[in-house]
């Protein structure tokens, strides 16, 4: 069974996220700090970090530096297209918005493993898929990147907010991804950066 190591520093998070997960058949250990989950890893971990307090980028750095390649799953409440960018350059190879549910999770950790097998493979997946997208598809996820909602998007291409809603649908689509915050993390890693566009 995959061991989640849940790394937040407020014990009434860090509690309730283990209990949800233990709750749920997964084998959760929880941690208030990077150092001391790092210290207690084995291969077999999942960090599943708050994204709080630099804790992604030291999660990150403490792995690399102990020599292992661990997966990182960042979350937290409130689903922000900064943060998720963010925490994908700091090393989180997926990213859940709580609450979540049991498919988002699964989803996001098996994700995350596959991300860290691929090594940096992965980065030239995310420039394929951002490379299918058509003029006007890019422009709707350069404006997601930027934090942009969808009715700031539609007014900006002079469009319904409701056409951008289904051209974000195809997107996923097409991404492969079941959140937001995939997309996001996608759009990123191929290539998409806030205050790009030309």
């Amino acid at each position: 069974m995959q061991k989640i190591y849940v790394v937040d520093d407020r014990e009434g998070c860090r509690a309730q996220m283990c209990s949800h997960l233990f709750s749920r058949g997964f084998h959760a250990e929880p941690f208030d700090s990077v150092d001391e989950a790092v210290r207690m890893a084995h291969d077999d971990a999942v960090f599943l970090v708050h994204d709080r307090n630099d804790m992604i980028a030291d999660a990150a750095l403490k792995i690399a530096i102990k020599g292992q390649r661990l997966p990182i799953v960042a979350y937290c409440r409130d689903m922000d297209a900064q943060r998720i960018i963010t925490a994908a350059l700091n090393g989180a190879k997926s990213y859940l918005v709580w609450p979540f549910t049991d498919a988002e999770f699964t989803g996001a950790v098996d994700d995350a493993i596959a991300r860290v097998n691929w090594n940096h493979a992965g980065d030239s997946i995310a420039q394929y898929k951002v490379g299918l997208l058509s003029d006007r598809e890019k422009s709707i996820v350069q404006g997601v990147v930027e934090g942009q909602s969808s009715r700031e998007i539609a007014q900006r291409l002079g469009v319904s907010a409701r056409t951008i809603e289904a051209c974000r649908g195809k997107i996923m689509k097409k991404f492969g991804a079941g959140r937001a915050s995939e997309m996001v993390r996608i759009a990123v890693e191929g290539g998409v950066t806030p205050g790009a566009r030309a």
